[in-house]
């Protein structure tokens, strides 16, 4: 609701989020529980889904800083909710500061277009092979204070690090285990 600061003599290239502002008299607290349950399924302890809840709350209070912590939730079946919780925040954020990528070379490899401005980037169904072999390049991913942004024909362009990363997955040992990481086991 506060007005744009930018001077007009310069440009501002900052996108809004998605969602709509609604004002607390219109306000339904039926989404918020109904995220809650699914972080319910995605944890095994109240204070893990509390913490997960607030990690999340985090991206739209404070989106110009990044808490050095992996999220990742380790499944043993599909269908609990770990793409959900990314839809959400897709949903409310936009395209343009969310992304899930299946493959972590479109993260670690020559180029990686998909990191560019994102505030969250969910690893979905990582596999241990390459969550162990690439845990150096992601330990440095999350605590670097900017990136380098890098596309095919474009020069190299560095940005503030603001980019959480969640890791969902199947697999037993998705990657190492680390004191920059929440692993969660689903229900």
């Amino acid at each position: 609701l506060e007005s744009d600061p930018t001077p007009s003599d310069v440009y501002n290239e900052a996108k809004p989020f998605a969602f709509d502002y609604i004002p607390i008299e219109k306000r339904s607290s039926g989404a918020l529980k109904t995220l809650k349950v699914i972080l319910e399924h995605l944890t095994t302890e109240p204070e893990e889904a509390d913490y997960v809840l607030k990690y999340i709350a985090d991206i739209f209070q404070n989106p110009r800083s990044n808490p050095q912590v992996i999220i990742v939730f380790k499944g043993h079946v599909g269908g609990v909710g770990k793409d959900t919780v990314n839809k959400l925040i897709h949903a409310l954020l936009g395209g343009s500061y969310v992304a899930s990528i299946g493959d972590m070379n479109l993260l670690f490899g020559t180029y990686n277009p998909v990191l560019d401005g994102k505030l969250l980037l969910q690893c979905n169904e990582c596999s241990s092979k390459q969550g162990h072999s690439l845990w150096d390049q992601i330990k440095d991913q999350v605590t670097a204070d900017q990136n380098c942004i890098r596309e095919k024909y474009l020069p190299n362009k560095w940005q503030r690090n603001l980019c959480r990363i969640i890791v969902s997955s199947n697999n037993p040992n998705p990657v190492p285990p680390n004191r920059r990481i929440g692993m969660f086991q689903t229900r």
